[in-house]
């Protein structure tokens, strides 16, 4: 090879060296491109797929809250703070359909689907027993009727929906935890080749 390397004119070398140059750079230009544009979809994942996600399941959560309180407000309210506690729970049924359907609408892993799927298991439960608790309070039933109610039947299906909605964040921190620290290796190794 050196005998080969040892016969080119000078011309040749610096041209040689000049296309191992432009080889090397263009090797190294390849891979910040790649790993740029890979970072980049990874960071508009992290952010559509998992921190947006964490502001529905949020909203969702304080929906689910304020319908908990508005629960216990309506058992004592008269028939004005009845109407706007039901004018309000419409509103807050929807913001949570809206939200839980923005949800599916992202890229769900495996363990997302099981908990939405949890989710919807008990979700139309909940509404149903919440919709009877409040036809107790409106016949007028004895408010230690409806707090047994509430109790037995509501509470529970209002904390099961809590819990998904918990289990749901921490897959979300999870995840995005994983993509970060993929990301963050990946430029390791991107920074050490260049």
């Amino acid at each position: 090879m050196q005998t080969l390397v040892g016969n080119w004119t000078v011309q040749k070398k610096l041209l040689a060296s000049f296309l191992m140059v432009a080889v090397l750079v263009g090797i190294v230009g390849y891979v910040g491109w790649k790993n740029t544009t890979e970072f980049a979809n990874e960071f508009k994942s992290l952010y559509d797929d998992r921190l947006v996600p964490l502001v529905q399941l949020g909203e969702m959560e304080r929906s689910l809250w304020e319908l908990r309180l508005a629960t216990l407000l309506y058992i004592d309210a008269d028939s004005a703070g009845r109407a706007a506690l039901l004018k309000r729970e419409a509103e807050l049924w929807k913001t949570i359909d809206e939200h839980v359907a923005e949800y599916k609408a992202t890229y769900l892993i495996e363990a997302e689907k099981a908990g939405l799927k949890r989710w919807e298991e008990v979700y139309p439960t909940y509404i149903k027993a919440r919709k009877e608790m409040l036809a107790l309070a409106d016949q007028g039933k004895p408010t230690a009727q409806i707090e047994a109610f509430r109790a037995k039947e509501v509470t529970p299906l209002a904390d099961a929906l809590a819990k998904a909605i918990k289990e749901l964040a921490a897959i979300q921190e999870k995840e995005g935890d994983r993509m970060a620290k993929a990301v963050s290796q990946q430029s390791a190794w991107s920074s050490k080749l260049i």
